[in-house]
């Protein structure tokens, strides 16, 4: 199984805000997938969802700590350093150098978005589904490199490539109250739905 990183948005979004997990466990069957958190993403954003507790407990989603993730600490100042490049980068300001980026907490500094890339980035996982176009911005345009080469998927994205029409065992009306939370939001979420749609519906491929 490919080992890929989920973050808190897509998480949400997939499972309509923590109520379904059908759709989620199937879309990672389907491409194989191992999906990973990070222990901020889920101890802090997700840990008042037994939801969340239940697929952990079951083993269908790895939680990895930050300890495990800088090893024997040999990757402790690369995190540091990705942290705070990320951090810089995502919310306009420098990071304090006196607070501990393991035990730092912030609802609304993209923290979640931030460690999941960078366990991405130090674990050579390619994948991060993510929701969060800042997310997508900064890793398509401040750290892909030829060495990085993570590649941030979205829920359309991942309906409208990665799980293809002419393969998948899914049919639209099993994603379509999920797909159809895109509605009635933004012009960029209409558009999303509007694609999606005209991927399953549209073309009379899976009605």
């Amino acid at each position: 199984m490919k080992k890929v990183v989920i973050d808190t948005d897509f998480f949400k979004f997939i499972t309509m805000d923590f109520k379904d997990e059908e759709l989620f466990l199937k879309v990672m069957q389907e491409l194989d997938y191992s999906p990973i958190m990070h222990e901020y993403v889920f101890t802090e954003e997700l840990h008042e969802h037994s939801f969340a507790k239940k697929l952990v407990n079951n083993k269908h989603i790895e939680v990895k700590t930050y300890k495990a993730i800088i090893g024997s600490g040999s990757k402790e100042i690369e995190y540091k350093r990705l942290f705070k490049y990320s951090y810089h980068e995502m919310n306009g300001i420098e990071f304090d150098d006196s607070l501990k980026i393991e035990d730092y907490h912030h609802d609304k500094e993209n923290l979640g978005e931030i460690h999941s890339i960078i366990l991405a980035q130090l674990d050579n996982i390619d994948i991060l589904m993510s929701n969060d176009g800042g997310a997508k911005n900064f890793v398509d345009n401040k750290l892909k490199t030829s060495r990085n080469t993570i590649k941030v998927i979205n829920i359309e994205r991942m309906f409208t490539e990665l799980v293809t029409k002419d393969s998948s065992s899914l049919r639209w009306r099993e994603i379509k109250k999920v797909v159809s939370q895109l509605k009635g939001t933004n012009d960029a979420d209409e558009r999303k739905y509007s694609n999606i749609r005209k991927f399953w519906v549209d073309e009379n491929i899976k009605p």
